[in-house]
């Protein structure tokens, strides 16, 4: 949480093949009080390099338990829905997710959402809203991982994850690689027990 900071996570799927990027930078930070507030600004690429989204969002460390924006842990294929938004007014409700400074395996952590409705301009009318809800966060384990940009030590966070765009529906189950100081080093995600696709921590 140092402004200049900068980090990349590639998306791959269940091939190794490279599916897009997101470059994340600290561009601002506040502090309150026992509260520290960073502004990250968020980059995503799709698997042809070519930037297809870009956003602002807040991660906050208060009282030792960092409080991250949902927005910024959405895979490559939800970052893709949401950037096909030409023309539509955007609304988000979401429910931070957090990790306390001192984990431990066993540890059950909270639960986060991310509700969005896209609106006709001008009009109102809604023409399609997107949900997503993660659950079911356990600190399951503690392990070193190596990535393009290093080797970590690292605690598994593991989750349910569901989706709904309109009427479609999909589950996930997924781990996450977390450094302290750091971030999410690692990610992979499941369907019904087979890998999906996974992210790594790939500039630092």
């Amino acid at each position: 949480m140092e402004k200049g900071k900068k980090f990349e996570l590639t998306y791959f799927d269940d091939k190794d093949k490279a599916q897009g990027r997101t470059e994340y930078e600290i561009i601002d930070k506040e502090e309150s009080g026992n509260a520290v507030t960073a502004t990250v600004h968020m980059i995503h690429y799709d698997k042809k390099d070519k930037m297809v989204m870009e956003s602002d969002y807040k991660v906050q460390c208060e009282d030792g338990v960092f409080k991250i924006d949902i927005r910024g842990v959405l895979n490559a294929a939800q970052m893709q829905q949401m950037s096909s938004m030409d023309n539509m007014d955007v609304t988000v409700e979401t429910e931070d997710l957090e990790i306390p400074s001192t984990l431990s395996v066993g540890d059950n952590l909270n639960d986060g959402s991310l509700n969005m409705k896209m609106n006709a301009s001008g009009s109102g009318m809604t023409l399609m809203s997107f949900r997503t809800d993660i659950s079911n966060r356990k600190v399951v384990n503690k392990e070193d991982v190596t990535t393009p940009a290093g080797t970590f030590d690292c605690y598994v966070i593991s989750s349910d994850v569901h989706s709904k765009a309109g009427f479609v529906n999909m589950n996930f189950e997924t781990k996450e690689w977390i450094s302290e100081g750091v971030g999410v080093v690692r990610s992979e995600s499941y369907r019904k027990g087979k890998l999906d696709g996974y992210s790594l921590l790939t500039k630092f």
